[in-house]
C-alpha cells in the first residue's frame, strides 16, 4: 500500500471500531440496567470480531484491493495472517495483524512482531493494535517503538468507551480507547 493507501485504511478501521462502539453503548443503554456491570462498549469484543468489522468497512468504503480474511502467509501457509491485502491479481500486496495489548509490557504485541520477522514475507506488513485503558497515547506508543524498533507508527486515534470498572468502582467509567497502526521496517 503507498501512504493515500495506509491512510484510507486506519481511516476505515478507525470508522469501523468507533462505529461499532457507539453502537454497542446505545443498545447497552437501551437494555438498562441488565448490562450495568459489564463492559459497555468495544471492550466486550474478541479481536477476530473487530478484524470482521474492518473488513466489512473497507468493503463499505471501497477499498481499492481484495482483502482476504486469515490469509495464508506466503511461504508459510500455517501460518495465517489477521488480513492479506491481495493485488487485482490475487498476489499478496501486504499482510495486517491485529492485536488487542492488553499486558503490561505488550508480549502480545511483540509476539506477532516476532511472527512477522520469522515469516519471509518481503512485502509490507502492518500492525494495528487496540489498547484498552491507555492513559497518554503519545507515551504508549512511544513505549512500544521503544520495545519494538521493527515497527514505524503511521497514525493513531483515541476515543472513550464504558468500561467495567471491576478492580476500584464498581461501576462503568469512561475509559480510553486507543487504536494505533504501525508498518514494519524493511
Amino acid at each position: 500500500m503507498n501512504n493515500v493507501e495506509e491512510k484510507t485504511f486506519f481511516s476505515s478501521v478507525c470508522k469501523a471500531i468507533i462505529g461499532e462502539d457507539k453502537e454497542l453503548r446505545r443498545l447497552f443503554s437501551d437494555n438498562n440496567p441488565l448490562y450495568s456491570r459489564q463492559h459497555n462498549g468495544i471492550c466486550c469484543l474478541y479481536e477476530t470480531t473487530m478484524v470482521y468489522l474492518v473488513f466489512k468497512q473497507l468493503l463499505k468504503d471501497g477499498f481499492p484491493y481484495i482483502v482476504s480474511w486469515e490469509h495464508p502467509y506466503p511461504g508459510n501457509s500455517s501460518l495465517k495472517a489477521d488480513m492479506g491485502i491481495l493485488n487485482a491479481d490475487h498476489s499478496v500486496n501486504s499482510l495486517v495483524e491485529f492485536k488487542i495489548w492488553v499486558s503490561e509490557k505488550g508480549e502480545e504485541v511483540r509476539a506477532d512482531v516476532e511472527k512477522y520477522n520469522k515469516c519471509g514475507f518481503s512485502g509490507d506488513k502492518y500492525l494495528c493494535v487496540i489498547e484498552y485503558g491507555g492513559p497518554n497515547m503519545f507515551d504508549n506508543c512511544k513505549y512500544l517503538t521503544d520495545n519494538n524498533p521493527e515497527m514505524d507508527i503511521i497514525g493513531m486515534e483515541t476515543f472513550d468507551t464504558r468500561y467495567f470498572d471491576s478492580w476500584r468502582t464498581q461501576q462503568l467509567i469512561e475509559n480510553p480507547v486507543n487504536l494505533y497502526f504501525f508498518k514494519m521496517k524493511k
